[in-house]
């Protein structure tokens, strides 16, 4: 990502060997975008489920996936 342009490393200042990692003005646009892509396909569903409840399913996944990528 950071040679995409997208993110950026940054003084830590908690910790000066480990830096902190922030998205670029590139990248914010980008993540911009998707959301607005994402909010425009959510809202095209014929489902009854609220934003909310998606982003908590997509937490979920995300755990899980993080958790089988431990284990592996």
């Amino acid at each position: 990502m950071a040679e995409e342009g997208l993110v950026e490393l940054r003084a830590n200042p908690a910790h000066r060997r480990s830096p902190l990692v922030g998205l670029t003005t590139l990248g914010e646009r980008l993540i911009r975008r998707l959301r607005q892509r994402e909010r425009r396909a959510f809202g095209s569903m014929e489902i009854d489920v609220s934003e909310r409840q998606l982003e908590a399913a997509a937490r979920t996944l995300r755990a899980l996936r993080l958790s089988l990528g431990e284990e592996a």
